[in-house]
């Protein structure tokens, strides 16, 4: 009896050893010394120490577990646990993820903010893919865009010709159109081998972004426009989510909205010192003439709503996205 006694308990020891084991959490992004590499460890942080240990975080940023599309079927499949990225890679799952993505809705960064993150909107957005894999937890206002660039763009028509990398939406590649340039779809994981084949003569992205990718080693000019603000995104994998207790899960959850302040606070000081990086490094910063600046937006403030306003399937969603936005607007 004794001897059954103790092996029974013998067998016993790894299931209970392993209910003792950490729950692992990879957490990936593209860029490095960013934003989003700074969101990575604050959640890794954040998460060790409100699970006491029980959900174990490991970051990989820079394109370490691959691009976007590789990072997207990670989630997915439960191989990554969460991942940071514009929502807009997310289009081929479910169109509406480049709704905010829409150009000439914002006066500044504060506003796209308070936008993306309002209840209204943010609480639908953030299901849009979870039937998918992929559960929406942080939403950030990364940025306003900026075109880096291997010539010079002083005026509106100096865009005219040229080849910049977007985003793989219909509203980006339509607002290259009223240019007279062309948008090309890329990972960013690519864009540098692009730009020195001469694939590329610019990008249109977040001058911080492209600075903490050293951009300017190659693109030695920039302008700044800000004809919209970069959204970013968190998704956790709802196959690894759904295989926690629930307290964790909850953690978990929360940890992403919790970050959310964090993470936008963190993009407005890098943005802040974000010109004077590209100058230290050799770098023109360039600003359009009043008069070309009121005409490139201009252009652009029409194309949500011809691109999206006019899509059946992202009429609903944009309309709720302008009309949250429209009720942050300071008056006066």
């Amino acid at each position: 009896m004794k001897h059954i006694v103790a092996l029974a308990a013998a067998l016993a020891l790894p299931a209970a050893a392993l209910a003792q084991q950490p729950f692992t959490m990879k957490l990936a992004g593209i860029a490095v010394n960013d934003p989003s590499h700074a969101y990575l460890n604050e959640f890794k942080q954040r998460i060790e120490a409100k699970s006491g240990g029980r959900i174990k975080g490991e970051t990989y940023p820079g394109a370490q577990l691959g691009g976007f599309p590789r990072m997207i079927e990670g989630v997915q499949f439960g191989t990554i646990e969460l991942y940071m990225g514009p929502p807009g890679m997310q289009r081929g799952l479910d169109p509406r993820m480049q709704v905010v993505e829409a150009p000439g809705l914002f006066d500044n960064m504060e506003h796209g903010q308070k936008t993306i993150t309002d209840p209204r909107f943010r609480d639908k957005f953030a299901e849009i893919n979870t039937a998918k894999g992929l559960k929406g937890v942080t939403f950030y206002n990364y940025g306003p865009s900026s075109y880096a660039s291997t010539s010079p763009l002083r005026k509106l028509d100096d865009f005219r010709g040229k080849k910049f990398r977007v985003l793989a939406t219909k509203t980006e590649i339509e607002a290259m159109n009223r240019l007279g340039a062309t948008g090309v779809p890329m990972d960013l994981a690519e864009v540098l081998p692009a730009l020195q084949n001469r694939v590329l003569d610019g990008v249109r992205s977040s001058i911080v972004v492209m600075g903490a990718g050293k951009y300017f080693s190659i693109t030695k000019y920039i302008t700044d426009v800000q004809d919209s603000m970069i959204p970013i995104g968190g998704w956790v994998s709802t196959q690894w989510l759904n295989k926690l207790p629930a307290d964790l899960q909850k953690m978990v959850l929360d940890t992403g909205r919790e970050l959310e302040d964090f993470a936008y606070k963190t993009s407005v000081e890098f943005d802040n010192r974000a010109a004077q990086l590209w100058r230290d490094n050799g770098a023109e910063v360039i600003k359009l003439s009043p008069a070309d600046q009121a005409e490139f937006m201009r252009r652009f403030r029409s194309v949500a709503d011809e691109v999206m306003g006019n899509d059946p399937a992202l009429k609903e969603l944009y309309q709720l996205y302008k009309e949250v936005a429209e009720s942050h607007r300071k008056k006066g």
